[in-house]
């Protein structure tokens, strides 16, 4: 700490690896050990990283860094650290996302998702999204131990869908379960769930573009997927 500069801590490749496989298994608790140990910015170096294309996974446990990292595109860049795949294949298509865009195709796009995400629409959002929930956690088990992680997952696919999707679940849930093999697959190592990934690919990719056509006939301005696919056409 200097100045009130936090001051990254950089683990080495073989620290870095045990830390990877921890998050792998149990992500809280690793990262909370990680920062107790190593203060609130640590750098993650991943094994296969090469000196010209360095990959590596900022942990960060600080709000105003965090808030600093997730404005400033320019100056921090995301990376794709997973097993890559061919530009021609649609695993390699679908990595490009909001957060790997740069200069004005990311100013676009931010500018979209802010119109739904800004402070005053979801504040509007907010009463909706509170009978969302109450209606979703009235359905958890009760008087038992029970894995947190899938059904917080669940209410965050009902948000999503029900305030930022139209509220079409028939079409979202089938995309957001195949998204789900992109996650599991997110590993610098291939293994039996990339090679999944790699099938669910071209489906996904299938699944979203009808989705989008569809929605050309059908508009909705707090929708947006519907605004995203308007405004850049």
């Amino acid at each position: 700490m200097s100045d009130g500069a936090i001051v990254a801590t950089c683990l080495g490749r073989l620290r870095s690896l045990r830390v990877l496989i921890g998050i792998a298994s149990n992500p809280i608790s690793t990262t909370r050990r990680l920062h107790a140990s190593n203060g609130r910015y640590v750098i993650l170096q991943f094994p296969h990283l090469r000196r010209s294309r360095p990959k590596i996974l900022a942990c960060i446990a600080d709000p105003a860094l965090y808030r600093m990292v997730t404005s400033n595109s320019e100056a921090w860049r995301s990376v794709n650290v997973v097993m890559s795949a061919f530009k021609n294949q649609a695993a390699g298509r679908l990595r490009l996302s909001v957060t790997r865009l740069r200069g004005p195709q990311h100013a676009h796009y931010r500018r979209l998702l802010a119109l739904r995400l800004s402070k005053p629409a979801v504040a509007a959002m907010s009463l909706k999204m509170a009978a969302i929930a109450a209606r979703r956690v009235d359905t958890w088990p009760r008087n038992r131990a029970i894995d947190l992680a899938p059904l917080a997952g669940g209410l965050m696919q009902d948000l999503a869908i029900s305030l930022l999707l139209g509220d079409d679940h028939a079409r979202a849930l089938p995309i957001a379960k195949m998204i789900g093999d992109a996650a599991a697959a997110a590993w610098p190592f291939p293994g039996r769930a990339y090679f999944k990934w790699l099938r669910t690919a071209p489906k996904l990719e299938r699944a979203i573009n009808e989705w989008a056509d569809e929605k050309r006939g059908d508009p909705d301005p707090n929708d947006i997927f519907f605004r995203a696919r308007q405004q850049s056409r």
